[in-house]
């Protein structure tokens, strides 16, 4: 699995190009999907695809294409098209080397509905860099240990297995957070669909974070 790490636009034109293996790194760690957010500073669209310029304040401008022969087809095509000019949004997908510019290939391309979603995205970005910054490739635990009476959910008003998976979570001490196989093994006998809905939900609600990937996460709670 590609690792998806969120970025700033900045992080992308500073990254180095390891163009053998058609990917980048930053201080050692690389990657090759990104999720950015910004906001859209222009739209072309044509018959084949949708171009967007996307500008996060971080440095240069970044452009982003959504191609509308993709998986998505029309429905994409009709969700695409709906964003606009001056609106923010959520871009995920592989970064690109044509001609010397980067750009992005979206697979998704998502409008931000709650601006608590850029400070959540910032917080992300932050993390990443702390972690490169200090040089820390430590692998995840393969067991994230028993919950504390402390950890991340407790009095939170979180029920049921969202308040099992934030602690978990919260009881994880890995800079770069808990993986979700590890609350799988925790969480023995829960699909693992059920958990990853639990993490969406948390993460939605601030609770939680993605660090490396959208598989490692650390709680919100003394990050």
């Amino acid at each position: 699995m590609q690792n998806m790490m969120p970025v700033t636009l900045a992080m992308i034109h500073k990254a180095e190009h390891l163009e053998s293996e058609n990917k980048f790194t930053i201080g050692g760690i690389s990657f090759s999907q990104v999720s950015v957010v910004g906001i859209v500073r222009n739209v072309e669209v044509n018959n084949i695809n949708i171009t967007y310029e996307i500008d996060d304040y971080s440095g240069p401008t970044m452009e982003v294409k959504y191609w509308l022969d993709g998986p998505d087809g029309g429905e994409g095509m009709a969700q695409e098209q709906q964003i606009a000019r001056n609106q923010y949004v959520r871009v995920c997908g592989p970064v690109r080397v044509f001609q010397a510019k980067r750009s992005v290939i979206a697979f998704r391309i998502l409008p931000v509905e709650d601006m608590n979603e850029i400070s959540r995205h910032m917080l992300e970005v932050k993390f990443v860099h702390l972690v490169l910054t200090k040089g820390e490739k430590k692998q995840p635990a393969a067991l994230g240990g028993a919950p504390s009476s402390n950890s991340a959910g407790f009095d939170s008003g979180l029920r049921g297995l969202n308040q099992q998976v934030a602690q978990l979570i919260g009881s994880c001490r890995e800079d770069i957070g808990m993986h979700i196989r590890g609350i799988c093994d925790q969480l023995k006998g829960v699909p693992e669909a059920k958990i990853r809905q639990a993490i969406d939900f948390l993460s939605s609600e601030g609770h939680i974070y993605s660090t490396i990937d959208d598989d490692h996460y650390r709680s919100t709670d003394g990050a």
